[in-house]
């Protein structure tokens, strides 16, 4: 006769399967050789939502792009409205020149960098010498580019510096210092606070290479979601 087995029995089963399954997602890393880890995703992301959509009753609504918005925003205020506007700011690098090669970062295909003055390497944390190669729509830095690039938990390999790419890589940049549930859910100022840890024009930012003020990039946050 085959042995009955009793509720507590399966409720202890289920619940170890279940921690054994969060664990193996938290073991996931972001990237390959670094140390740091992306925790599972159902304890920081925001909840999906209906496909850009709220129903309600008879009544469909569109919701606003706040990552969009919060993009636009970051975009202009390290590049300027007219490099966005033309789309220039994608082949922008530190300093201003253009650059038109798309197939990797600037500074992997040959280009050395912007010198910076003294100060701003200290206020950076590096000694006296060290270079910018700050390039594309969002400013990234070759170091991070070539770690948000790598496939992971978050997506698959950045196969080039296109603006597709760019954007994509922005957006792993906000996944990295935690600012990305609060940017999609349009809490600007919690996302704005964690942003400017690695945008240097953002307020907040201790980079001193020239911040803009809470109320520039409020502005641009607003007018790319159409508030007046």
């Amino acid at each position: 006769m085959a042995r009955s087995v009793s509720p507590l029995a399966i409720a202890a089963i289920v619940a170890a399967v279940l921690l054994w399954s969060r664990r193996a997602q938290a073991s996931v890393p972001i990237n390959p050789g670094i140390d740091v880890y992306l925790p599972p995703s159902d304890e920081w992301w925001p909840a999906p939502d209906s496909g850009g959509e709220i129903v309600t009753g008879d009544e469909t609504t569109s919701t606003p792009d706040y990552t969009g918005a919060f993009l636009y925003m970051i975009q202009v205020a390290e590049t300027g409205q007219n490099a966005v506007r033309s789309g220039d700011a994608y082949r922008m690098l530190y300093g201003g020149a253009l650059f038109d090669d798309l197939s990797d970062h600037p500074a992997n295909l040959g280009w050395p960098g912007v010198r910076l003055s003294d100060s701003m390497c200290r206020a950076a944390g590096f000694g006296p010498g060290c270079v910018s190669t700050a390039a594309g729509a969002f400013q990234i830095i070759r170091p991070t580019w070539d770690r948000v690039r790598r496939a992971g938990a978050w997506g698959p390999l950045l196969p080039d510096f296109s603006p597709e790419s760019q954007d994509e890589a922005a957006r792993r940049i906000l996944i990295e210092c935690r600012a990305l549930p609060y940017v999609e859910s349009g809490n600007f100022d919690a996302a704005l606070r964690l942003a400017s840890t690695q945008w240097a024009s953002l307020p907040g930012s201790v980079a001193r290479q020239g911040p803009k003020s809470y109320e520039t990039v409020l502005a641009l946050y607003q007018s790319a979601l159409g508030v007046a």
